[in-house]
């Protein structure tokens, strides 16, 4: 699929939340094999780039001493083209009322899909990517983890095979956060992007323990991935969130013993 992604700024000539989400989120989607690009602005030249296989496009901010004047920021223009005074203005006038209708239409029928759920409508295979149905995920990951400690003692490390949202996503939504933020790292342990998790969950510090592996995707989980880092594998288990009696997305487990 071809997906545009557009926002007034990017990382990291910008240094925000949305802006770091926005560059996740073409990573995840192009990572999903979808192509990516991502039309975004930006205050030096307008210049085109290709990064870790996503196009970017950064169009200059247009400054407009009438429009600025007005109270209408660069990030109110994004995308505008510089004409006269009477059209910028004309054209501003027009749409707003008509983006403002669009904007609430569209997000309000998002927001009323993750909420209720719209009939016939499905959600995303990218679970990482919507905020549906993590509550369930949590509870149920919680009591998997309290399963594999009966039999193995408290000494587990949960592991979510991704950069960090399943890591991040279990830690939130677990019944006892101080102790599953203590307990939870990502996928760096086993040769993937971990970001901070990389220093709080240093690998050389986990090993001959036992860890709970999680992920989306059953090859994330397989044999021939982990066999050199630990000594014992637990077979492959798979679990379901549902919703309102559907599916939404199915995700995997695999509990490795002798982590090295």
């Amino acid at each position: 699929m071809r997906i545009a992604l557009v926002h007034p700024h990017s990382w990291p000539e910008v240094r925000r939340g949305g802006e770091r989400y926005l560059d996740d989120l073409a990573w995840y989607l192009h990572g999903a094999g979808h192509e990516v690009h991502v039309l975004t602005g930006t205050d030096g030249p307008s210049r085109e780039s290709t990064e870790h296989g996503v196009l970017f496009q950064r169009i200059h901010h247009l400054h407009h001493p009438i429009v600025e004047r007005r109270g209408v920021s660069s990030d109110d223009t994004f995308g505008a083209e510089p004409r006269g005074p009477r059209s910028t203005n004309r054209w501003l006038r027009r749409a707003w009322p008509v983006t403002l209708i669009c904007m609430l239409l569209f997000y309000g029928a998002g927001f009323y899909h993750l909420v209720l759920g719209i009939p016939g409508l499905g959600f995303t295979g990218h679970t990482e990517l919507v905020p549906v149905e993590w509550r369930d995920f949590g509870r149920q990951i919680d009591g998997i983890t309290d399963a594999v400690r009966s039999r193995y003692g408290d000494d587990l490390l949960v592991v979510g095979m991704d950069r960090y949202a399943i890591a991040s996503e279990r830690a939130f939504y677990s019944h006892d956060r101080s102790r599953s933020v203590a307990e939870t790292s990502s996928s760096h342990l086993f040769g993937g992007m971990g970001l901070m998790y990389e220093w709080w969950f240093p690998a050389q510090r986990q090993t001959g323990r036992t860890l709970l592996l999680l992920g989306w995707d059953a090859g994330d989980l397989a044999e021939a991935h982990l066999q050199s880092h630990v000594s014992g594998l637990e077979p492959l288990q798979e679990g379901t969130l549902v919703r309102d009696g559907r599916a939404v997305r199915r995700y995997y487990y695999r509990v490795v013993h002798g982590y090295r």
